[in-house]
């Protein structure tokens, strides 16, 4: 149990706490478990989630934002971008070609959509995240299969260029503050050379979800057979968009939610291959995709909680629409599950909102030119077949070799996490 200096005690006591209770601790602190006397009243956060193979000691090169200030803008449009290919997978196997559901505007009538199990922390040995990261489908592993050239400057996740983007206009690192993350190194995107070509392989490793998962269990008194430890409405959201309001599932307090994943599971991913160039750069892109409009558009949708719906700004959907060339991004607007509103937005709805955002978006798509042309520089001499990392250390992002710790840094590492006995 943490220790609560008396200072702060005696500073944070309200007045009226006296009497036969003075000599009892103030129940109402911060991480705070109920509120009997038999309780620990105050609870330590646990340790940060694992999110580094290992962490880069020797870089090879070191970014900041400010490196980047005064580099030329740089303009992508939706025109010049064009689709070449999808793909499925369906548990195991991989389908080429993805068939996506047709997407129907959900009804914001105060729908109520099932909340998923909350994330697990990823293994924190070395081998457990290690067969972790393994597990999923890379990125060198399927772009081969969809048969557009890889001749091109790199063959990227659409995430990974979001999530550098965000980097260079500042706010990834103050998110990673305020989640406890400032001491945790964090790999965020792998770099590799594409076999035979002149570009680089950028997949995103990165996860958000890993900065909060089981950071702070569920304690309350309602629904206790049910709860979800922060869980996410996808699934369900899914549903609707597709027209589904028949598969339902009843609570134990009698309400009727859109089922999620309980019945029918998590919808298989699908994905889509786009090409365009940037700033003198060609890229060949991944990118998600969920459904499709009754004109082919391409959509991609998600959920946001009402109370935090101003994180989701003008500038995040734009640049994620513009990065992955999807025309609609749909975003539906809930709370606890009850779904007040759900958005259609594209490219020029958004322009429409704030016309400011296109020389925004062209001074930072610059920023995120220049990074990649000193990460092509820096990789320029590494051996076919070397990973590199680019990791995010207490605000810089570093690149070095991805790999396994060495043997005195592993056995450090496990010392740390002995037991002391008194």
């Amino acid at each position: 149990m943490g220790e609560i200096p008396k200072e702060m005690m005696e500073k944070l006591r309200p007045k009226w706490w006296s009497g036969k209770h003075k000599d009892l601790p103030f129940t109402f602190w911060p991480g705070l478990k109920g509120y009997r006397w038999d309780r620990e009243y105050y609870e330590p956060p646990p340790p940060a989630n694992r999110q580094c193979l290992s962490k880069v000691t020797e870089p090879v090169a070191t970014f900041s934002p400010a490196d980047f200030y005064r580099v030329p803008f740089a303009s992508l449009k939706m025109e010049d971008i064009k689709e070449v290919s999808s793909y499925m997978t369906k548990g195991e196997e991989y389908v080429q070609g993805a068939d996506f559901p047709q997407y129907k505007h959900p009804k914001a009538n105060g729908t109520l959509l099932q909340q998923e199990i909350g994330d697990k922390r990823t293994a924190q040995d070395v081998e457990g995240y290690k067969a972790y990261l393994d597990a999923k489908k890379s990125l060198p592993e399927v772009a081969p299969k969809q048969g557009a050239s890889l001749d091109k400057d790199f063959v990227a996740d659409r995430t990974a260029l979001h999530l550098l983007l965000s980097y260079l206009s500042e706010k990834f690192s103050g998110e990673m503050v305020k989640r406890r993350q400032l001491d945790n190194p964090l790999d965020l995107v792998k770099v590799s050379k594409v076999p035979g070509k002149k570009g680089l392989y950028l997949e995103q490793i990165f996860e958000t979800k890993h900065t909060w998962a089981e950071a702070k269990k569920y304690n309350g008194q309602y629904r206790r057979s049910e709860m979800s430890n922060y869980g996410n409405y996808f699934p369900a959201f899914h549903r609707v968009c597709t027209g589904d309001y028949s598969t339902t599932y009843v609570t134990t307090t009698g309400k009727k939610n859109i089922a999620g994943s309980r019945y029918g599971g998590i919808p298989d991913p699908k994905f889509r291959f786009v090409e365009y160039s940037l700033g003198g750069l060609d890229f060949l892109v991944r990118t998600r995709c969920h459904m499709q409009t009754s004109a082919g558009k391409s959509v991609e949708i998600k959920t946001k909680n009402r109370g935090h719906r101003q994180e989701s700004t003008i500038f995040e959907n734009y640049t994620k629409i513009l990065l992955g060339g999807t025309e609609q991004l749909t975003v539906g607007i809930q709370s606890t599950g009850r779904l007040y509103a759900v958005k259609d937005l594209t490219i020029d709805s958004l322009t429409e909102m704030q016309p400011a955002i296109t020389d925004a978006v062209d001074r930072r798509m610059g920023r995120l030119v220049a990074l990649l042309n000193k990460v092509k520089e820096a990789m320029a001499s590494v051996p076919e077949g070397e990973e590199y990392v680019l990791q995010w250390q207490n605000g810089d992002l570093v690149m070095g070799k991805y790999e396994m710790p060495k043997a005195e840094e592993a056995k450090e590492a496990k010392k740390a996490k002995e037991p002391v006995e008194a």
